[in-house]
């Protein structure tokens, strides 16, 4: 694969895993809780980046987007979820606020939750799964071979999981920490929100397609 078209797939990675989405939302809302927490979600979200990439680059992905009942499926499965997640953070948020405490301690999360809601954040999303093909399908010739690749999946697995990793490590700072966790309220409340807005978004985008 030539130097330049590895760059380019790299940029424009490295720009879309730093725009605000679910994915951020979700690493800000764990930073709340602990450390480890955070790192087993960017790990999951990475993986999930990962399973992206080989669905695109084998074609799975076209397969799914070229058939209307699968994509549908994929679609309300990914708004359901992310829907779930959204009610369940804003759900956090109101029992907290109605201690009117801020300063309660964070509840500790087990990792392997953390890190399937990582996973299921970015997996379940059409919009990623449109994202990543569109990309290759554009950038990578059909033609493209083994090597070129594993090329591909190991820099798009790695820029996902240092990004997600060194915003784990930032959000969870003896500096930013204390402070993030005393906005835990307001935190899960517009994390949810963000959450409940996108499933919407898919949904009314499938009703007015149909």
């Amino acid at each position: 694969m030539e130097t330049q078209l590895f760059i380019t797939l790299a940029g424009i990675h490295w720009l879309a895993l730093m725009s605000p989405g679910p994915d951020f939302a979700l690493m800000l809302n764990k930073a709340t809780a602990q450390r480890s927490a955070a790192l087993a979600t960017a790990l999951g979200i990475s993986v999930a980046i990962l399973i992206h990439t080989l669905a695109s680059l084998s074609g799975i992905s076209l397969l799914i987007q070229s058939s209307p009942p699968l994509f549908t499926l994929v679609k309300i499965l990914g708004a359901s979820y992310l829907g779930w997640m959204g009610l369940q953070m804003l759900r956090s948020g109101w029992r907290r606020a109605r201690t009117c405490d801020t300063q309660l301690p964070a509840t500790e999360l087990p990792t392997g939750n953390s890190f399937m809601q990582g996973l299921y954040t970015n997996l379940l999303n059409p919009k990623a799964l449109v994202f990543f093909l569109t990309l290759f399908s554009t950038l990578v010739s059909a033609d493209a071979g083994f090597m070129d690749k594993l090329l591909i999946c190991i820099l798009m697995f790695s820029l996902s999981l240092l990004w997600f990793s060194l915003l784990a490590v930032g959000l969870t700072s003896r500096g930013l920490r204390p402070w993030l966790q005393a906005k835990t309220c307001f935190i899960n409340n517009l994390s949810g929100l963000l959450f409940v807005v996108v499933a919407i978004t898919i949904l009314a985008n499938l009703l007015v397609a149909y």
